[in-house]
């Protein structure tokens, strides 16, 4: 404003409050917390909750003892620990031990430093075998050796060969059986041997070549043979690649798959094995003459001790059935199974 008498100009400043009428909410919340085991264990199934048990029993300590080959050794797995139906008696049994299907002569580790405490032969069930003992408790069982390298009261070192994989005993090919004791009591070996993170076949999961839904030609479906091992096949179709798995309750591996399917179907009675031991069991056969129903084999899709590597059922027109990611049809015709095929093979007709 300005002064009348001097002319001079003040600035006045002046404060006032308005009040705006406005709405709040107070939100009451009540938190609870629940272990994740309470939240996971009762979704599991009987198969998982087995597994979670023993990895909270071992703490995931799995490379607790040394890798009885030279090489990654879950890819080998033909049957894990635990109740199956047994490949010779088709009895329901525990197996106590893991098996890791190799080449026959395979050079076998110790996985812990001892002292070879036993080596016999069983004629009725583990063959030449080698058990070897630690000083605090531990006890490991190396069956079905084709020969043995060590003899009792020898000491051996982590990852000394003792002897040569086999299939000596009661045994449908060439393996290792692998068992684990401490103070008398059975473990899971694969909770405890060193390894490295078991195979994912590439390519496969993806949507190139791979189908979930394919008709098949009604031709190849009147041989009744073919027709029961694609019934059998396809009820898994959109199930997961899960390695060593060999039953619908685990899922499948490419070789379990395969195994499944033929033993299942009423086919042929294919016991458990892997892609190479399937392909031991095949007569080789020129791709011009191969028919829906033979086997496919592949190559160097992972580090394998054997050549082959996947296999997959074939079902005409250059498509396939297999344990991708998850199990689908599949053509056999896109660059990656081109560059990796190795053979077609057929089993014995019953």
């Amino acid at each position: 404003m300005t002064d009348p008498e001097t002319g001079e100009i003040q600035t006045i400043r002046e404060s006032y409050e308005v009040e705006v009428p406005y709405n709040f909410y107070i939100l009451n919340i009540n938190l609870s917390s629940q272990s994740l085991y309470s939240v996971v264990y009762p979704r599991m199934s009987a198969d998982q909750r087995e597994m979670y048990l023993v990895y909270m029993d071992t703490k995931g300590n799995k490379q607790y003892f040394g890798n009885p080959f030279t090489f990654n050794w879950p890819s080998h797995v033909t049957s894990l620990y635990g109740w199956r139906v047994h490949p010779i008696t088709d009895r329901l049994q525990i197996h106590r031990g893991l098996d890791l299907g190799v080449a026959l002569g395979t050079p076998i580790q110790s996985i812990h430093d001892g002292e070879v405490v036993r080596v016999g032969y069983d004629a009725s069930g583990y063959g030449n075998y080698v058990v070897i003992a630690d000083k605090d408790g531990y006890r490991s069982t190396y069956a079905h050796c084709s020969s043995i390298l060590v003899t009792e009261g020898q000491s051996v070192l982590r990852g000394q060969a003792i002897a040569k994989a086999g299939s000596t005993g009661a045994s449908t090919g060439s393996h290792l059986h692998l068992e684990l004791t401490l103070n008398g009591q059975y473990l899971n070996p694969y909770f405890f041997i060193e390894g490295t993170d078991p195979y994912t076949p590439p390519d496969v999961g993806g949507t190139n070549g791979a189908y979930t839904d394919y008709d098949i030609p009604p031709e190849a479906l009147s041989d009744p043979t073919f027709a029961a091992l694609i019934k059998e096949a396809e009820k898994y179709l959109g199930y997961p690649y899960v390695w060593g798995g060999s039953t619908p309750s685990t899922s499948f591996d490419c070789s379990g798959f395969v195994c499944w399917v033929f033993k299942n179907s009423g086919v042929y009675p294919l016991s458990r094995t892997t892609a190479q031991g399937i392909f031991d069991q095949c007569a080789i056969i020129p791709p011009s003459e191969a028919k829906p129903g033979d086997i496919v084999f592949f190559t160097g899709t992972y580090d394998s001790i054997g050549p082959v590597s996947h296999v997959a059922i074939y079902v005409g027109d250059g498509m396939m059935i297999h344990a991708g990611n998850p199990i689908q049809y599949a053509s056999m015709n896109t660059s990656y199974f081109q560059s990796h095929f190795y053979a077609f093979g057929r089993l014995p007709r019953r």
